[in-house]
């Protein structure tokens, strides 16, 4: 799952086994950081998640974890998973989060958005498409960072994503972050 503050959440899945036959559930969250090149652990989690499981970005900043399927894994976890888990990333304990005022639902290719805002300083905008998970795989995520071309007083204004190959049209959550990676709830 890609998290607002450019890192990569990853959950879910076996260490050992194949989609339709994962025998040892991996319980421990992972977080990439990109620009560091650098794998830290999270939390554990305490319910398996195997073939058909789920993880998505919330519009809070937290990520929700859901389902296993009874058909296809092996016993002892050969039954209908219907609890959550949500997870909390520690960008959400390292502070004061911004808080977007007034945000457009809809944005235009190569044009300026403008974004009111309060609290912290913001660092960078940014939209994150939603997930659409499905076999182990989130291929339809997208991460674009827009450009802040200006700010004036509370009001930011960004460049938009160019054309449909950078952002494809669909929905989007659009997170404000400070320069400590704590996001906004997103519109």
């Amino acid at each position: 799952v890609l998290l607002p503050d450019g890192t990569v959440f990853v959950s879910n899945g076996s260490s050992t086994g194949y989609a339709d036959n994962g025998a040892n559930p991996v319980y421990d969250a992972e977080i990439y950081d990109p620009v560091a090149n650098a794998w830290t652990t999270g939390c554990a989690m305490d319910v398996p998640r195997l073939y058909h499981a789920t993880a998505l970005l919330l519009p809070d900043g937290r990520v929700m974890t859901a389902g296993s399927d009874s058909q296809w894994n092996p016993d002892p976890f050969h039954v209908s998973e219907l609890r959550l888990e949500l997870y909390s990333p520690p960008y959400l304990f390292r502070g004061p989060r911004p808080v977007m005022t007034g945000a457009p639902t809809t944005l235009a290719y190569s044009s300026t958005a403008q974004i009111d805002r309060s609290g912290p300083r913001v660092d960078t905008v940014c939209l994150i498409r939603c997930g659409s998970a499905t076999h182990s795989f989130n291929s339809d995520q997208r991460f674009v960072e827009l450009e802040i071309t200006s700010r004036v007083g509370d009001r930011i204004t960004v460049a938009t994503p160019p054309t449909a190959f950078v952002a494809p049209p669909g929905f989007y959550l659009l997170f404000l972050v400070t320069a400590d990676g704590v996001p906004s709830v997103a519109r």
